[in-house]
């Protein structure tokens, strides 16, 4: 017996402190659910095993039990391919080239073979070029070149390399990395890192339902399969997909974590980001972007706020519907970044070229329905005159006498058929005019058989034409109406929003461009020149230590001093900063980065010395204009020279 129900009691009414009875309500009797290898009693309340194997309480709370089949080696050439119903545990590997179908599986490692299962997929070691379709979770240490398609979760210890993973739960690598590898998940993502300096960028998309992962999957094939002057709208209808799923209210389910940080990935998701740190990173998320540390070199679209109030936003363009809130931005010598806040750029793009789409098709759809008819009147045109056959006496009369008393008696048939009765003799008669010995008879024949494949060459064609152009009439009425609830959802989706702020606790340093919409603007703290769109109704500029001024009716920017300064008074000497990077490559690897290498800069004015980071980046502020010579030296390596002139004009000069 694997389970037993025990009938409920009802209970007693009791007594509240006030005397009053509490009346109790009457107990559900208890449900249990059996699936597969399970009977019940005739009474129902026990369930036994209806065969020897395994018991399992299943995800949706079914009794089953299982079949057993335990190999004791691995999955090659001894034991061939194995299909089971039931359990397949594997002690050893399962090898390439081979194929297991079954209801669970375990085993050690899965290497370049094929895995089909209902249930679980449990790998003790790694997953390496296997193509695995399962609906339970898929679990391993390690994963690399692998197609994981699963109605479950994907649980990885280590890391996921050059992987293709569709999940309908969620993706973790909690305590490892994913790296080049492109992820669709309907619940979440979460590793300790994503992406990597040194490798292909990572495409992820969270949020997205089974269904639109089966029709994104189609797509993405035919893209690979279709003509070239196909692809751009098959490249069209996957952008319209994308943006109709991140669209709406933000998923809290679809969220993407990564505590140590993300790098060189392009990501979409309805849910929100957490990240320690964002580098060359393409970011579309309908909820929070939440940053540990840094935002550098990056572009984030937010339907929510874009938090990094303890880190720096360098070289990056974030735009968010909600706050932005940050330590710094930029730096004395970094590029420029531009933030925009209280608007949704994705959505309004995003509009914009749906309602050009639509306009477009709608317009087709107007062009093509009158050319249909007018092919349609042409051919009902066509048919008619085809039903006069009296052409064909000039050539029967010169014909033996059964052959032209069968083609005469044609006049008999209904007109809409005579066409296809004189083909169908005509082709009866193809053997014997081969073989006949009379010449005008067989040029006679010809003639007719020639007049015929003209007309059914043109019928076909023209039939053709129209069948064409009805498919496309069909398929524009379909587009319309996706475009049309499209528009219908994006334009449900937040397009601005007054009351969100910007708010810099640190520096804000020039060369940054912030851009609202109709939103508050609140900076503290000193900050450089800084360029201030116009369309912002509320700005508060606040400097250390002076007093906030009134809040202005319209944008306004820093004050700068008008004030003639005495000629006598020496200019500014501009200074120049060096930044740049030491590689190296070893035995033909791809280049990387030296760490602690000396790196001195001498010139007849000054010298300056510094060691390059972990990363062998290096820098070297504030020189004064001239002549320089760079000398780069480190362990077990050649001294590098070079030759440098640094100008006043350029603020910086790169050195490689």
């Amino acid at each position: 017996m694997l389970a037993e129900i025990i009938p409920p009691e009802e209970g007693k009414p009791g007594l509240d402190v006030t005397g009053k009875v509490i009346d109790v309500a009457k107990p559900k009797n208890a449900v249990l659910k059996t699936g597969k290898g399970v009977q019940r009693s005739p009474d129902g309340l026990k369930i036994f095993a209806g065969v020897n194997g395994m018991p399992e309480l299943d995800q949706s709370s079914k009794i089953n039990v299982h079949q057993v089949l335990t190999i004791n080696g691995d999955v090659g050439m001894q034991t061939g391919h194995i299909f089971f119903d039931g359990i397949v545990h594997v002690k050893g590997e399962v090898c390439p080239g081979f194929q297991v179908k079954a209801e669970k599986l375990e085993t050690s490692a899965i290497m370049n073979a094929e895995v089909n299962t209902t249930g679980d997929v449990l790998v003790s070691g790694g997953i390496v070029g296997a193509k695995i379709k399962a609906n339970g979770v898929v679990k391993s240490k390690y994963m690399k070149a692998a197609q994981i398609t699963t109605k479950n979760d994907v649980q990885v210890e280590k890391e996921i390399v050059d992987s293709n993973i569709n999940v309908g739960g969620k993706c973790l690598c909690e305590r490892g990395k994913i790296v080049a590898s492109q992820i669709t998940a309907a619940q979440g993502v979460r590793a300790a890192e994503i992406g990597s300096d040194y490798s292909a960028s990572c495409h992820i998309m969270v949020g997205v339902s089974s269904k639109v992962q089966k029709q994104l999957k189609r797509l993405k094939n035919t893209l690979e399969h279709c003509k070239r002057d196909e692809q751009a709208d098959v490249k069209a209808e996957i952008s319209r997909i994308k943006a109709r799923e991140l669209s709406g209210v933000a998923d809290a389910t679809a969220d993407i974590v990564a505590a140590k940080g993300i790098i060189g990935a392009e990501i979409q998701t309805r849910g929100k980001v957490v990240a320690g740190y964002l580098k060359n990173v393409v970011i579309e998320s309908l909820g929070h972007v939440v940053v540990q540390k840094e935002i550098m070199k990056s572009k984030v679209q937010s339907g929510g706020e874009i938090n990094v109030q303890n880190g720096k936003i360098l070289i990056s363009n974030l735009v968010a519907l909600g706050n932005i809130t940050a330590l710094e931005v930029g730096t004395e010598v970094s590029g420029p970044s531009k933030l925009s806040f209280g608007v949704n750029e994705a959505v309004k793009e995003r509009l914009a070229s749906f309602n050009k789409s639509l306009e477009d098709k709608q317009k087709d759809l107007e062009q093509s329905k009158p050319l249909l008819e007018s092919y349609h009147q042409k051919f009902k045109t066509f048919e008619t005159d085809a039903q006069d056959i009296s052409w064909i006496k000039q050539y029967t009369k010169k014909l033996s006498g059964p052959m032209r008393r069968k083609l005469d008696s044609l006049d008999q048939v209904p007109p809409q058929n005579r066409m296809l009765k004189i083909k169908e003799y005509m082709v009866s008669m193809d053997s014997k005019m081969k073989a006949s010995d009379y010449t005008k008879e067989f040029r006679n024949l010809q003639h007719i058989q020639e007049y015929m494949e003209k007309y059914f060459g043109r019928h076909e064609k023209m039939r053709t034409q129209i069948t064409n152009l009805e498919t496309k009439v069909k398929d524009l009425g379909t587009e319309i109406k996706t475009l049309q609830s499209d528009i219908r959802a994006l334009s449900s989706t937040a397009i601005t929003n007054p009351g969100a702020s910007i708010r810099i606790n640190g520096r804000i340093y020039s060369r940054t461009d912030l851009q609202s919409a109709n939103a508050a603007m609140l900076l503290t703290q000193d900050f450089g020149p800084c360029k201030i769109t116009e369309d912002a109704s509320k700005i508060v500029i606040q400097k250390t230590g002076a007093t906030p001024p009134q809040t202005p009716s319209k944008a306004t920017s820093p004050k700068t001093d008008t004030t003639k300064k005495p000629e006598s008074q020496k200019k500014d000497v501009k200074k120049v900063t060096v930044y740049g990077r030491v590689v190296a490559s070893v035995g033909g690897m791809a280049a990387s980065g030296v760490p602690n290498v000396s790196v001195a800069m001498k010139g007849w004015r000054e010298e300056k010395q510094v060691h390059t980071d972990n990363n062998g980046d290096f820098v070297i502020p504030l020189l004064k204009p001239g002549k320089y010579t760079l000398t780069i030296q480190s362990k077990n390596r050649p001294v590098l020279v070079q030759k440098l002139k640094l100008k006043d004009q350029k603020k910086w000069t790169w050195a490689s």
